[in-house]
């Protein structure tokens, strides 16, 4: 199930994710890096724009966004509260966001497949009324679902990532919609899902 505010398609090879994946950028824009867990691989997306808003549970929501002709991907981080000042990333309760990252093989069809990255990490925030800082740490992602036999090149990967978006509720708005959309183009059968079980966030607490 896709987590957000609420076919026949193959790959030759994953060479295609391969390579939009190690495709650099320019400096100013978001940028993540995925180091894989099982194969050692170093990974770099740079995404074309993003967005932050603080949702009415106090929860703060941020999207990364990127499209060519070959793919879409969205990064969608939840940050469930605020971390304490002087707090550890590497300490084994600093866990406070959620992170889904999608694939979508084509941009023109949502049922043509995708996959679903899951998993959590710490992030620290700084935020104004117009402009976020964000830097994911500690974080980690594994597999969710592939739809549709899209291949996945990436596996277990650790995640990390310094960038600063707006605050923007309209973009957060339209990939909601967009998820919901692509939700509903999955099919009933054809997926596999590897729920990732470690280092889920905790509930809110209150931070002093």
């Amino acid at each position: 199930m896709i987590r957000f505010l609420i076919s026949d398609f193959r790959f030759s090879t994953c060479l295609p994710l391969l390579l939009l994946l190690l495709s650099g950028g320019c400096g100013s824009l978001p940028t993540l890096h995925l180091s894989g867990m099982d194969n050692g691989d170093n990974l770099t997306q740079t995404f074309a724009s993003g967005a932050f808003d603080t949702l009415p549970s106090g929860d703060t929501l941020v999207v990364l966004d990127d499209q060519s002709d070959a793919a879409r991907q969205i990064v969608v981080v939840r940050v469930l509260y605020k971390p304490r000042l002087g707090a550890r990333a590497d300490h084994p309760t600093a866990v406070n966001a959620a992170i889904d990252w999608y694939f979508i093989a084509d941009p023109s069809n949502l049922a043509g497949g995708f996959l679903h990255y899951e998993g959590a990490g710490f992030v620290s925030l700084k935020m104004s009324d117009r402009r976020g800082k964000f830097e994911i740490r500690n974080a980690t992602v594994a597999l969710k679902e592939s739809i549709g036999g899209v291949e996945d090149p990436v596996g277990r990967a650790t995640l990390a990532g310094k960038f600063k978006v707006d605050r923007d509720s309209a973009k957060i708005s339209m990939i909601a919609q967009e998820l919901r959309a692509l939700a509903s183009t999955a099919p009933t059968t054809g997926s596999t899902t590897e729920p990732t079980t470690e280092n889920q966030p905790p509930p809110r607490t209150t931070s002093p």
